[in-house]
């Protein structure tokens, strides 16, 4: 599993949590598409989570993340006829600043919403990457990630109980206390996900959970520079060529060496980043001797050359820190 601790190292992620909202039947909260991962946590009462066509009931205790940013509606259990309202307009209506990239809230703002009905109370906030690179981890996770209080194995309901307690304390450093809790909870969700059963699925996850393809995607992301061919791998992996080839594109969706391929981009993406490094040397860091030849596989991945990916990645950057701290 060294291939998973590496990308989740690589994710840097950071839980900002922005507000506690209190709802009472009927409410119905909409969230637009974003580049971050929201997440909700169930403090007290019932929830749902709709993300596309699956919705997602919660209970107290229970944690949901979306990987992807999809966009999303948190309702009631019954609130299916309730009036949607979008999630930036109750924030702005209480003087908190929407999120931008590299900021945090200095305490969590306190919503209340709804009808006069049933109330739940529910913790809301995102999951920032600070690696703006395309992780592979996160790419081959589902829309969503549920972590229910009422498994046995799971420790949601005692981290939750734990930011209850911050919250009605409202000490100094309570938000920074809860933001840590819920990055236990975001990687508790991850280790719940990849500990399923994944026989049925097809994608890099999978490849990683079968011994022969995870071995060889471990020795690929080890020395990407290396000139690897189809025949090596399989000896890596133990297996003939031909078996090897067939079980990883089936397994991975893609195969060995255009797998390969996308690797090599995104450790090239991370070196791009180094002030340091000229564009032929990140080529020749990733097994490219032609800085020409890298320059078109890196656009063809990335959307643009590497010099534009390049500024536009350190402007992005620039910006995050020299952002200011919101007061909410």
């Amino acid at each position: 599993m060294d291939v998973i601790d590496q990308l989740l190292a690589d994710l840097r992620h950071e839980a900002c949590v922005f507000y506690r909202l209190e709802a009472s039947e009927p409410w119905r909260i909409q969230k637009a598409m974003s580049p971050v991962a929201p997440f909700y946590a169930v403090l007290s009462g019932s929830a749902r989570v709709v993300v596309g066509e699956a919705v997602h009931e919660l209970h107290e205790g229970d944690f949901i993340v979306l990987p992807g940013g999809s966009a999303n509606e948190l309702t009631g259990i019954h609130s299916a006829e309730a009036s949607p309202v979008p999630l930036i307009s109750l924030l702005e209506g209480t003087g908190v600043a929407p999120w931008r990239p590299g900021i945090r809230y200095r305490r969590t703002a306190h919503l209340r919403y709804g009808g006069r009905g049933e109330q739940s109370v529910v913790l809301g906030g995102i999951f920032s990457f600070r690696d703006l690179r395309k992780n592979p981890l996160l790419c081959a996770l589902p829309p969503a990630l549920v972590l229910r209080a009422n498994d046995p194995s799971s420790p949601s309901a005692t981290i939750i109980d734990a930011i209850r307690t911050e919250l009605a304390c409202e000490q100094p450093g309570s938000n920074l206390m809860i933001a840590k809790f819920t990055d236990l909870l975001f990687l508790q969700t991850l280790r719940a996900y990849l500990a399923t059963d994944l026989e049925n699925t097809t994608g890099w996850i999978r490849g990683m959970m079968d011994p022969m393809v995870g071995r060889a995607i471990s020795r690929l992301h080890a020395a990407p520079e290396r000139r690897w061919t189809l025949q090596e791998l399989a000896q890596e992996a133990g297996s003939s060529r031909s078996v090897f080839a067939q079980r990883f594109s089936a397994l991975v969706g893609q195969g060995a060496l255009t797998y390969l391929t996308g690797w090599r981009m995104h450790v090239a993406a991370g070196l791009l980043l180094d002030e340091a490094e000229s564009i032929a040397t990140v080529a020749g860091r990733v097994g490219y001797q032609s800085e020409a030849a890298f320059s078109i596989a890196f656009k063809r991945w990335a959307g643009s050359p590497p010099s534009q990916y390049r500024s536009e990645k350190r402007r992005i950057l620039r910006q995050a820190q020299s952002e200011p701290l919101p007061a909410a």
